[in-house]
């Protein structure tokens, strides 16, 4: 009878802890939401939490603004050449370390296993002088081109991992067939790393919605070519938008990540199992 008592007083603790965690974490995002739907005067009413009503024509003002419209087409552009980038770029270069000889193979490979080595912030330099030299400044360039050269290192990683995992007899066969390479990577290693793609697809959308610190750097003196992240942080320092209509711009930001995440954690479950059982 102690030992039981000791579980349950050990699980009320542990889901004790938990919650409070999770009031902390998502305190932020409701405090964002109520004042959203507040109207100027009681935001400014400290300190009022609760609005006295709905008002909902701060997400009218901000959902029919052409700055917000002009943002989110901006940022939707550059999300999916992303993931397409990513994903096909990345399949390229694993499908070449894992499938195709080649000389000085492992000496490739260990350069690009090197550069998960190199901190980010040491790139920013010589990447913005590179892009200023080729007049990519103010554009989205800088922001989408990258992600058609290799897709990041550990990307490749995982991806080849899973195409090693698939028998080379396979391939045999199909290049018998008169299959090429391109061909054997596409009807034979893509369709067998469905669950990775998947997983990709979820983590690049992810980052690169959420990306403010590229946008800042790039984006800064391009207002038209601003993405959500960058504008709603401009924003926010422009006195000229009302506050009620700041909070509502972050929450329909907001609302595309928590919609994908919520109907795609099987797929990051399954593509992160997948990805150590391969590995």
């Amino acid at each position: 009878m102690a030992k039981t008592q000791i579980k349950k007083l050990r699980a009320a603790g542990t889901v004790a802890v938990l919650s409070v965690i999770v009031v902390v974490l998502f305190f932020p995002l409701f405090v964002m939401l109520v004042r959203s739907i507040m109207t100027e005067a009681e935001i400014f009413d400290y300190p009022k939490l609760l609005p006295s009503g709905f008002h909902f024509q701060s997400y009218h003002n901000a959902r029919y603004s052409a700055d917000f419209l002009k943002w989110t087409g901006n940022t939707v552009t550059v999300v999916v050449c992303n993931i397409v980038g990513t994903v096909l770029s990345g399949f390229l270069c694993a499908y070449g370390f894992a499938k195709v000889h080649f000389k000085f193979k492992g000496l490739w490979f260990a350069l690009t296993m090197a550069s998960t080595m190199l901190p980010s912030i040491t790139l920013r330099i010589p990447l913005y002088m590179m892009f200023h030299d080729w007049g990519w400044l103010g554009t989205l360039n800088p922001l989408i081109v990258p992600a058609f050269f290799g897709g990041g290192a550990l990307n490749i990683f995982l991806i080849m991992q899973f195409i090693k995992g698939i028998p080379d007899s396979i391939f045999e066969s199909a290049k018998i067939d008169g299959a090429n390479n391109l061909r054997c990577m596409y009807s034979i290693a893509l369709p067998n790393c469905v669950p990775l793609v998947a997983y990709l697809c979820i983590t690049t959308f992810l980052g690169v919605w959420n990306d403010y610190s590229s946008a800042l750097i790039y984006l800064t003196n391009s207002r038209e070519k601003w993405t959500l992240a960058l504008g709603l942080y401009k924003t926010a320092l422009d006195p000229l938008f009302r506050d009620n209509q700041k909070m509502a711009m972050g929450v329909l930001m907001c609302i595309p990540p928590l919609v994908v995440f919520g109907f795609s954690q099987k797929q990051l479950i399954e593509g992160v199992s997948m990805t150590g059982i391969k590995a």
